[in-house]
């Protein structure tokens, strides 16, 4: 019996070491993964002290950032304008051709205004004459031609004689 209880010891042992053994090797695989934690960790620090570092670069670059956001936006506004732009230069075409009309009725108008004029002076001049005569000769002719005011093929005005009668529109 002394022998199965020498034997039965040296079992446990054997066991026991292999159960050691199994328990070492758990130990230093738990042991390398915190040790690449704590190198993972480590390189977290130097990348917070870096950034750290460069903080006012970085706030530099978040402000960048906001500004282009605002240019943006600028450029969106300014396409906006020059659309707005282009519909204010077709009007500004558009009020420039009826102003260009308008100068050119008024002066049609004028110089039919000054047909009218000229031909209201000449017939106060005839008058004036007729009335400087004696009233004995009430039955002589005019020494000048009679002229009137016409209406003419192209719209205006022009002066006529009594040639021109049957043309006229009165």
């Amino acid at each position: 019996m002394a022998s199965s209880e020498e034997v039965e010891p040296n079992l446990s042992q054997a066991d026991e070491v292999s159960l050691l053994r199994e328990e070492v090797g758990k130990l230093t695989q738990e042991l390398l993964m915190h040790r690449k934690v704590l190198e993972q960790c480590l390189e977290v620090r130097e990348s917070v002290l870096e950034l750290l570092e460069h903080r006012e670069a970085l706030l530099q670059c978040l402000e960048m950032r906001e500004g282009l956001q605002v240019i943006g936006e600028v450029v969106d506004r300014t396409s906006e304008l020059d659309l707005s732009l282009a519909g204010v230069s077709d009007n500004t075409a558009r009020h420039g051709r009826a102003i260009a009309s308008l100068t050119e009725q008024q002066q049609r108008t004028t110089q039919t205004l000054d047909a009218v004029i000229r031909a209201v002076k000449r017939l106060d001049r005839s008058r004036s004459r007729q009335a400087q005569r004696p009233s004995g000769d009430a039955t002589s002719v005019p020494s000048e031609p009679v002229r009137m005011l016409c209406l003419s093929e192209d719209g205006g005005w022009r002066v006529g004689g009594a040639d021109m009668l049957p043309m006229c529109t009165f």
